[in-house]
């Protein structure tokens, strides 16, 4: 089967349920078992926002003992007329009820790699992440049962395809670097002329996203929605697979950005300066709770949110948890050589927090060029000597927690002239002579411009997952 990229975009624009069409009888599929399964591999299609961005392959084969799934996914997008690219490589080894035992990933983005290996034992998960030469190691708690992430569409094949059937368990993920909980429930049986044949429809609730996929009697999970029909994963030949190389590379269309931009009625002249902002926020989930800062106060209003953000301060500072924003991570890598190196050179003899961040700041200014560049961690941006916004403040936190300077990452949209919209954006605060500050070290800003709205606190992937639900999604509307 081959997408028709034009004719899906068609088809999820607001009218998905006309092409899936539920039988009234569902077939009695067998529960399977690890060692007869059904496949041994499998190529699938990306399309985002309707264009085609990659392919995925996936192996599942008896290895020693246990049973090791490998995956492999390429994706190539558009953003602000740059091509990049994301790869991964996977191996899990399981249990033959899927448990994970062992595994072994690489990512790559842009050009930053990282490398994570660990094992699992006795209710503990044991990770290790080695990112140029500098490595972490984490311990991760569990109980019940855990799966890799790339055996989440086996465990209902391996369990039973039944209509009504519902699957709890937890998943592994290795690019968040934590462990998440899952709820499948099976909620009918469908054809459709967007896949060959018949399929279980399967919805599945993880990390704050709903996914749908239609996985047929043999196992093999014939089509995907996410992102709320934006983001599609379908059954592909392996040449069809990878053709995606040479479509991507002549793209022209900016997906990403398009897909993330929060326009407004009113234009903010000259964003950068203003002290002061009224917003009004709808479109979050009901259960989504906006963040107070020393910036920003919000309140809940009937059509969402209202919040008032000063680029100064409100009287009553919070009492956020300092100690924590000391601590060096796999993102903010602030005890590593080579940030304790530069972090003396920045600052030299001064010990006034106020004089060191305004010199971190004028360092990451002269050399650290602003490109849409993504990275790991701080190292990377280091090395790179070029980032886009989480990139600046990845290196800024790493540098300023290194000089004692409690440091977290905010994530949240800003204004951005260039588009009259907001954009999704990442700064940082620091607390400095007794309150808490907003910096932003993308713009050089000392104190960040009342346009930067906080949504989230975060600096791991894990907790930037809760930002998923508002994408495509958010207005705005300013007083």
């Amino acid at each position: 089967m081959r997408l028709l990229v034009c004719v899906l975009t068609l088809f999820l624009s607001g009218c998905a349920s006309l092409y899936f069409q539920t039988l009234d009888e569902a077939p009695v599929v067998p529960v399977r078992s690890t060692s007869d399964w059904p496949w041994q591999e499998y190529w699938t299609g990306i399309v985002f926002n309707g264009e085609k961005i990659g392919f995925s392959n996936q192996q599942f084969v008896p290895d020693q003992g246990q049973y090791r799934i490998s995956s492999e996914a390429a994706l190539r997008i558009r953003f602000l007329m740059i091509d990049k690219e994301f790869a991964a490589i996977s191996h899990d080894w399981v249990d033959e009820a899927l448990q994970l035992k062992k595994f072994e990933y690489k990512y790559n983005i842009d050009n930053s790699q990282r490398l994570i290996k660990g094992h699992t034992d006795g209710g503990q998960l044991m990770l290790e992440v080695t990112s140029q030469d500098h490595v972490d190691s984490k311990v991760l708690q569990y109980s019940g049962e855990l799966v890799p992430i790339n055996a989440i569409y086996l465990y209902p094949v391996l369990h039973g395809l039944q209509v009504d059937k519902t699957y709890n368990f937890q998943i592994f993920d290795g690019e968040s670097l934590a462990i998440h909980p899952v709820e499948q429930r099976i909620v009918a049986y469908q054809s459709s002329d967007l896949f060959t044949g018949k399929a279980f429809k399967v919805k599945t609730e993880t990390m704050g996203l709903t996914t749908t996929t239609w996985i047929d009697v043999n196992g093999l999970p014939q089509f995907e929605l996410s992102l709320r029909g934006t983001l599609i994963s379908a059954l592909e030949p392996e040449k069809y697979a990878k053709e995606y190389l040479t479509q991507a590379a002549l793209s022209k269309s900016e997906h990403l950005l398009t897909y993330s931009l929060i326009p407004v009625a009113n234009k903010i002249e000259n964003p950068r300066d203003l002290q002061f902002m009224s917003a009004h926020i709808s479109g979050m989930p009901e259960t989504f709770e906006m963040m107070n800062t020393a910036q920003q106060q919000c309140n809940r209003e009937t059509r969402g949110w209202l919040c008032k953000v000063s680029s100064d301060q409100y009287p009553a500072d919070l009492a956020i948890d300092k100690e924590s924003n000391l601590k060096s991570s796999f993102t903010i890598n602030s005890n590593a050589r080579q940030i304790k190196q530069l972090a003396e050179e920045i600052t030299g003899p001064s010990k006034d927090a106020d004089d060191q961040v305004s010199r971190i700041l004028a360092w990451l200014d002269a050399n650290i060029e602003k490109k849409v560049v993504d990275s790991f961690n701080s190292l990377d941006v280091l090395r790179q000597r070029e980032a886009e916004c989480q990139g600046h403040s990845m290196l800024f936190a790493a540098l300023a927690r290194n000089r004692g300077i409690p440091t977290r990452l905010v994530n949240g949209v800003v204004y951005s002239q260039e588009y009259d919209s907001f954009l999704y954006h990442t700064w940082v605060e620091s607390y400095i002579n007794g309150r808490w500050q907003a910096i932003d070290p993308t713009f050089g800003q000392r104190h960040a411009d009342a346009t930067h709205i906080v949504l989230i606190e975060g600096e791991d992937l894990a907790e930037l997952t809760a930002l998923l639900p508002l994408v495509g999604k958010l207005e705005i509307e300013l007083d």
